[in-house]
């Protein structure tokens, strides 16, 4: 299937860009009046977005691996991810192999136990849409351009990729990172800070 011409659409000229403005966009079919739903009364079932540099530590010994396999164990809390960040885990376990002298084999069985936790449903995997590539491209754009802040591709992905999670799901998400530029360009725009719950997790140190 096709899906540029889809995207030459929702990118012509008549698009706004939001990301950078001061109000959020409001979720559709709601008045820009409601928030979205945040406290406990209100929300059922937690969700956890996990970016790359968050979801490592599960397969690491880092300061902050027990509180990542805490979450994505919990199964009172629903734990996603991008889809592109299986082809990033596999990039982000291959330099960690590589920098701990780690053998193939023990690449390999890192490498199980990620798709086995995406096999059982802790881990849910989230298609990338083609709204998510009109937001990432905005997201780009604001931190490349208007804030002179350098952001990667993937990663402008898979936060687009969370931020509509949460406007399909009308409730606040926590989005774990542990990439300090990513986290501190979110930080800085008021689309994500008021849709989504900043998780920093410390990076892991490689000796």
């Amino acid at each position: 299937m096709n899906f540029w011409p889809k995207i030459h659409q929702l990118t012509g000229k008549n698009s706004r860009r939001k990301l950078c403005t001061a109000r959020a966009p409001v979720l559709p079919g709601q008045d820009s009046s409601q928030g979205l739903k945040e406290t406990s009364k209100e929300v059922s079932v937690r969700i956890y977005f996990f970016d790359t540099s968050a979801l490592q530590h599960r397969y690491l010994n880092a300061a902050d691996s027990c509180g990542v396999r805490r979450i994505v164990s919990d199964e009172r809390v629903l734990c996603y991810i991008a889809d592109w960040t299986i082809v990033e885990m596999a990039s982000t376990l291959a330099r960690r192999c590589r920098q701990l002298s780690f053998s193939h084999q023990k690449f390999d069985r890192l490498e199980s136990r990620f798709f086995g936790v995406i096999a059982s449903g802790r881990l849910k995997v989230r298609t990338t849409s083609t709204r998510d590539f009109t937001r990432a491209r905005d997201l780009l754009r604001c931190a490349g351009i208007v804030k002179k802040r350098r952001l990667s591709s993937g990663d402008a992905l898979i936060a687009a990729s969370c931020l509509d999670l949460a406007y399909q799901e009308k409730q606040r998400i926590t989005f774990c990172t542990s990439d300090n530029p990513l986290h501190s360009i979110l930080s800085d725009i008021t689309a994500f800070t008021s849709a989504l719950h900043l998780k920093f997790f410390r990076p892991p140190i490689v000796p």
